[in-house]
């Protein structure tokens, strides 16, 4: 255990008494993370490449629909044309495999199924999930950009408001297709530097040595591209994309939003 033990972060030996966060392994977890990424990477014009009638916008509207579903756009790369009327199909069916995926006590489907008012029927999502996961191999779990954020921010030590802003900004981020071609490691890093920037404006930094051995980017690597971000969000918030502003401007997520609101460059 001491072996274990002897080079844990700070928020890890914390950790070290709870066996379900398995503290001890977290290097080692996230050091494989980091390389299971480069095989989950998608090209910049992989709707361009696929697809004829599913654009960037109408993906755009699914994801802030649905927000951190990963499932889609791999499915999607994968899969070929599809037509833009099973783009609710597969938004539903995406849920429902997450769901069964991350919860203990899933949703029955025929839940699910009242979001789209019932314009999907229970057979053509069963059949569209065995598809799903036949084009996938079964293989649901990637490095996400969240879960990246979450190990960073704890290692950080951020406020929790703090810490909504930037998983505020991971979700913002699956709006973006040009984004995809980028790690999902540096969009966390990202995320965490825009809003740890925003949440102390008047610090003279908040990336430091801990944080850059830990995520592999140094803070010049990363400042340029938060600020492109928080002018992308502020962009979105002026659209009809409006679901994940909602959500992150509601008391459960501490209206971690509107620490964008005084954001200058």
């Amino acid at each position: 255990m001491k072996t274990l033990t002897r080079n844990l972060e700070v928020c890890d030996l914390l950790d070290i008494r709870n066996p379900q966060s398995v503290a001890e392994y977290a290097p080692q977890i996230y050091r494989y993370l980091h390389q299971e990424e480069k095989r989950h990477m998608y090209p910049q014009d992989f709707l361009l490449c696929n697809q004829s009638e599913i654009t960037e916008k109408m993906r755009a509207y699914l994801i802030d629909w649905l927000s951190e579903l990963h499932l889609i756009d791999k499915y999607i790369m994968l899969q070929g044309d599809l037509r833009k009327k099973d783009l609710q199909c597969l938004g539903i069916t995406a849920l429902h495999i997450a769901c069964k995926y991350e919860e203990i006590y899933p949703p029955e489907l025929k839940q699910i199924l009242r979001v789209t008012d019932n314009a999907v029927s229970k057979e053509e999502v069963l059949a569209l999930e065995f598809q799903i996961l036949q084009t996938l191999d079964f293989n649901v779990t990637f490095p996400s950009i969240l879960r990246f954020m979450e190990r960073y921010a704890r290692i950080a030590q951020v406020q929790e408001r703090t810490q909504l802003l930037a998983q505020y900004l991971c979700d913002i981020c699956l709006l973006d297709c040009t984004l995809m071609k980028e790690k999902p490691s540096k969009l966390a890093s990202v995320c965490l530097f825009a809003a740890m920037r925003l949440a102390k404006p008047q610090a003279p930094t908040v990336w430091n040595a801990t944080l850059t051995k830990n995520t592999g980017y140094k803070e010049e690597e990363v400042r340029g591209m938060a600020m492109d971000l928080i002018k992308f969000v502020k962009n979105v918030e002026q659209s009809s994309l409006q679901s994940l502003y909602k959500k992150y401007m509601s008391s459960r997520y501490m209206e971690a939003a509107a620490l964008l609101s005084g954001a200058t460059n």
